[in-house]
C-alpha cells in the first residue's frame, strides 16, 4: 500500500495549482506543498519512520502527514491543545522515531535533541533521537506489526468510556472507509471549510483527507461563531463544510445561516446525535449525517443527503452490523489493528535524561495492546434502534445503572418512554441509590406552568420505579452541560445551572 499512497500523493500535488490551500496567514499551492513534503522526505534517516506529529493546523501538519504516508511511515497524531506535560507523556509513550513540535516549544523530551542540521522549516522544528538512544524505539511493541498495519494512529476522545484511547489504523482500514465514503461525500471539485480538529478521526480521516484527494481549495479556520462563518463563507465562497452537531447549531441561530446552507453541495455531521430542531433545519439539504468510532477508521454508516431525523445515524456502509442486547456490532475491514492503552505505575518519571533513567520509565510503564480481528463482531456500547432507512442512535450502554435494589435500569430506554409520554427530552441519571430525572425545555420555553404535570405524567410512567425518583428538575436546553462534541455530560448534570423540582 506504501505506494499506493506515494502514487496517489504525488499525482494529486506534484506541479499542480490545486487544490489549494488557505491558512489565516498564508496561502499554499498543491506544488509547493509538495515542495514541503519533498524537505521532510529528506529529512527521515530511515524508511518507514515512525513520526510524531504536535503542531497546529497549518501547512507543515499537512506536509508531515503527506511526507510520513509517501514514506510508508507511521503518523502518530498527539495533541499539543493538551499542554506540554500530556504531549512529552504521549512522547514518550509512543517512542518514535522523530518528533514535529511547533518551533515556540520550549520543552525537553528525555532521549531526543533538536535536529539543527534540518530545521530550516518555517514554524516546525524536529526532534531525533540522542546517540546511544536509536535502538530504543525497536522494543516499543508498535514494532511487532508490519508498517502498513500501523499506518495512522489517533487517539479516541475519551468521553465515553472517561478513558482515552488509542486506535492504530492500517493502510487496509483506512482505504476500505475513503473507498466506500469518497464517492457519496460530494466533495470533487468544492472549496472546503475545515473547522474540525485534524488530530482526531472525524476531521483527519472523514474531512481532511477526502478533501486532499478531491476537494478544489480547503479553507481552515476556528468553528466560531455564525459572523465569522458567514463572513469566510462569503469571502471564499465555501459550498462544503463538515462539523459536529454542536457547531451547526451555534451557526443555524442567525437566520441568514439558513439561507446559505442552502446553496452548499454537501458536508457531514458526526460525532454527536442530532438533536430535531437540527434535523428539521438540515432535511431537505445536501448534508449527510454519519456515525462511526475512532477504533471503526471510523466509518461504520452514512445517511442519504438531506435525510435527517432526530438521532439519525444513517445506514450501514463498508461494513457489517448487528443489534445484540441492544447495543450497535460491527465487523468488516473498518475494524482497527488494534486498541492500546498506557497505565502509568505510581511515581513513574520521565524527566531524567540518562538512558537508564530512561528504560527504568519505559519499563514501569505498561501497554496494554487488544488485537482486533476485522471477522469479529465489535461492541461499540452504543445503544441504537433500527429505524426506516437505517439506525437511530438512543445514547451509551454505560449511561444504564443499577438501583439501590440491584436492579438493573435500562435509562435510556426510560427516557424514550418519558419522552413520548410528557413530550420534552430527559436524561435520566444516577443518584444516591436512585436516580434523578432532568427534563430539557426548548430555550423560548419556561415550563414552570407545565412542570407540574410533566410530574405527573413521569410518575405514572414509570410506576413501581417512582420510589426510587430522587428528583426532578426543569432546565432550559442551554444550561445542559455538554462535551465539546456536543454530548450530554451526564456525569456534571448533578451542579445544574438552573431549574429545580
Amino acid at each position: 500500500m506504501v505506494d499506493v499512497w506515494k502514487n496517489l500523493l504525488y499525482r494529486r500535488l506534484k506541479g499542480k495549482s490545486e487544490p489549494l490551500f488557505l491558512f489565516p496567514e498564508q496561502a499554499v499551492s498543491a506544488a509547493a506543498l509538495w515542495m514541503g513534503v519533498r524537505l521532510w522526505l529528506q529529512r527521515w534517516q530511515r524508511e518507514d519512520p515512525v513520526v510524531f506529529a504536535a503542531i497546529g493546523a497549518g501547512p507543515e501538519y499537512l506536509e508531515v502527514l503527506v511526507a510520513t504516508l509517501v514514506r510508508g511511515g507511521t503518523f502518530v497524531a498527539g495533541h499539543p491543545e493538551q499542554g506540554f506535560e500530556h504531549l512529552r507523556t504521549e512522547i514518550l509513550q509512543w517512542q518514535p522515531d522523530f518528533v514535529v513540535l511547533d518551533r515556540h516549544s520550549s520543552f525537553t523530551i528525555p532521549g531526543y535533541r533538536i535536529c539543527d542540521e534540518v530545521n530550516e522549516h518555517r514554524n516546525a522544528l524536529l526532534l531525533g533521537r540522542i546517540h546511544g538512544y536509536e535502538d530504543l524505539q525497536e522494543k516499543h511493541p508498535l514494532r511487532q506489526f508490519h508498517s502498513s498495519e500501523r499506518r495512522i494512529i489517533l487517539s479516541t476522545s475519551g468521553t465515553t468510556g472517561g478513558q482515552r484511547k488509542w486506535a492504530i489504523l492500517s493502510d487496509y482500514n483506512l482505504f476500505s472507509v475513503l473507498r466506500t465514503h469518497l464517492p457519496r461525500l460530494q466533495m470533487k471539485g468544492a472549496t472546503v471549510l475545515s473547522v474540525l480538529p485534524w488530530n482526531h478521526a472525524f476531521g483527519l480521516i472523514l474531512d481532511l483527507i477526502p478533501a486532499l484527494l478531491r476537494a478544489r481549495t480547503i479553507v481552515r479556520d476556528i468553528p466560531g461563531d455564525a459572523s465569522r462563518f458567514l463572513a469566510v463563507q462569503k469571502r471564499f465562497g465555501i459550498d462544503y463544510v463538515s462539523a459536529v452537531p454542536a457547531v451547526f447549531d451555534r451557526w443555524l441561530k442567525d437566520d441568514s445561516v439558513k439561507d446559505v446552507i442552502g446553496s452548499f453541495t454537501g458536508g457531514l455531521l458526526g460525532g454527536a446525535s442530532v438533536n430535531s430542531q437540527l434535523a428539521n433545519a438540515l432535511r431537505g439539504s445536501s448534508f449527510r449525517v454519519g456515525y462511526g468510532q475512532t477504533e471503526a477508521s471510523p466509518g461504520i454508516t452514512l445517511g442519504n443527503a438531506g435525510d435527517f431525523k432526530q438521532g439519525f445515524i444513517g445506514n450501514v456502509l463498508g461494513c457489517e452490523v448487528d443489534i445484540s442486547q441492544g447495543t450497535l456490532h460491527y465487523r468488516g475491514p473498518n475494524v482497527c489493528t488494534a486498541m492500546v492503552n498506557f497505565t502509568e505505575s505510581p511515581g513513574i518519571q520521565f524527566s531524567e535524561s540518562t538512558r537508564v533513567a530512561l528504560e527504568d520509565a519505559m519499563h514501569s510503564l505498561t501497554i496494554g495492546i487488544q488485537k482486533r480481528d476485522s471477522g469479529n463482531w465489535q461492541d461499540t456500547g452504543d445503544i441504537v434502534q433500527e429505524v426506516e432507512g437505517g439506525f437511530r442512535y438512543l445514547g451509551r450502554a454505560n449511561d444504564n445503572f443499577k438501583l439501590s435494589n440491584g436492579r438493573f435500569l435500562d435509562a435510556i430506554a426510560w427516557e424514550k418512554a418519558l419522552e413520548e409520554s410528557t413530550g420534552y427530552h430527559c436524561y435520566i441519571v444516577s443518584f444516591d441509590g436512585g436516580f434523578k430525572v432532568y427534563f430539557a425545555a426548548p430555550d423560548h420555553e419556561s415550563g414552570k406552568q407545565s412542570f407540574p404535570t410533566i410530574k405527573l405524567q413521569a410518575r405514572q410512567s414509570l410506576g413501581k420505579l417512582g420510589e426510587y425518583i430522587r428528583g426532578m428538575e426543569f432546565l432550559q436546553a442551554r444550561d445542559i452541560p455538554r462535551s465539546s462534541k456536543g454530548d450530554v455530560n451526564r456525569s456534571a448534570l448533578s451542579n445544574p445551572k438552573a431549574g429545580g423540582s
